[in-house]
């Protein structure tokens, strides 16, 4: 295994895909309508103005404002009668673009990294052919990202349209970076 050529292609891999999330999140339309703004913003802002400045969720209604919590006929029938929600409260620090993308920058050399270490395990049983790495990269952004997605969705009640949207973007950003490694010869068999 060649160890440099791994950590290139991940560098290379790494840059594909972060360039490639933030053209698909800033510059193209498609998540646009996984957003929606609140009709009377300034009561929201008002209300969380009074929570401590810090990254959390909050459920409205939450189980514990019930004595017995999830037990609690109550609690059950407003969860049922609705309307329900999880509300993340970012701490502006956390929330900053330049740290924020700095994160995003290693996680996502991190993940090519992975990919590259996948693609030189799988590869002298799969054969070098780029059909193959279009292949293997795309069901590991499928395996990868849909399942924990859709958890969110099915659980949490966030929209399954985003579970859709961020699933694509996704098969994008590997099947870029499968194509790059093709063409650098990241993980090919020795």
């Amino acid at each position: 295994m060649d160890w440099l050529n791994l950590l290139i292609g991940g560098f290379c891999g790494g840059l594909i895909l972060f360039f490639w999330n933030g053209m698909a999140w800033m510059g193209l339309p498609h998540h646009h309508g996984d957003f929606d703004s609140l009709p009377n913003r300034s009561d929201f802002e008002s209300a969380i103005d009074a929570v401590p400045r810090r990254s959390v969720f909050y459920s409205v209604p939450h189980f514990k404002e019930f004595e017995g919590g999830m037990k609690n006929q109550d609690y059950v029938n407003r969860m049922k009668k609705g309307p329900n929600a999880i509300v993340v409260i970012t701490d502006p620090q956390d929330s900053s673009m330049g740290p924020a993308f700095t994160r995003a920058l290693v996680l996502d050399f991190f993940e090519a990294l992975g990919l590259a270490l996948a693609l030189a395990f799988f590869l002298p049983a799969l054969g070098d052919r780029l059909t193959v790495r279009l292949v293997l990269f795309l069901g590991l952004a499928v395996f990868a990202s849909f399942p924990v997605l859709a958890n969110l969705s099915n659980w949490m009640g966030f929209p399954w349209r985003f579970a859709f949207t961020s699933t694509f973007d996704k098969c994008v950003g590997y099947l870029l970076v499968a194509l790059a490694f093709y063409l650098l010869g990241t993980g090919a068999p020795q």
